[in-house]
């Protein structure tokens, strides 16, 4: 839609009328924090918005089509880019978790199944895992100083059982009683 400034007189006669062109559709690059949150978000919400916007364009909606034409029109490249970073760092990530898990020993299910949600949130999904992931709870081996589980009755690294407490004086009712 074209705009138009006119120079009129004291009487309100229009002497000069001048089309004033459109201005560029934008002309400034993109913000720093648009460019990262861009390449952060998870490969299952940058994928399923492509997704989305394909199937309202095939279904008639003009906004999906014009969004759709600008991600895959003059904006290709810099989308291939962002969804190349975000495979790469959901794999990486999703191997990292994978290690992690199995370091923890969680059982091989439940360790696929949080590398498969890492890769699929990405970023997100590895703070999820970081926040919330079970961990078993290891103190210091009184004989190899390796960490062991508490509730194994003896160290996985040297065997050793756990160290009997020193007599105190407060065990005197676990002891059997004395001969008379």
């Amino acid at each position: 839609m074209p705009s138009y400034a006119e120079v009129v007189d004291k009487k309100g006669t229009v002497l000069t009328s001048y089309e004033i062109p459109p201005l560029p559709e934008n002309v400034n690059p993109p913000a720093w924090n648009s460019f990262l949150a861009q390449r952060l978000e998870s490969p299952a919400f940058f994928f399923g918005e492509m997704l989305y916007r394909r199937i309202g364009a095939a279904g008639g909606s003009s906004r999906l089509r014009e969004a759709l034409q600008k991600q895959i029109g003059p904006g290709f490249s810099s989308s291939l880019q962002a969804g190349q970073i975000l495979v790469l760092i959901a794999l990486v990530l999703s191997a990292i978790t994978f290690v992690w898990s199995r370091r923890a020993e969680f059982p091989a299910r439940r360790a696929w199944a949080w590398t498969a949600g890492v890769f699929l949130l990405g970023l997100p999904g590895f703070i999820l895992f970081w926040l919330a992931g079970e961990r078993p709870r290891t103190v210091p081996c009184a004989a190899c100083q390796r960490p062991r589980k508490i509730e194994s009755e003896r160290c996985d690294h040297c065997g050793a059982p756990w160290p009997v407490k020193p007599a105190d004086g407060t065990e005197i009712l676990d002891r059997p009683p004395l001969p008379l």
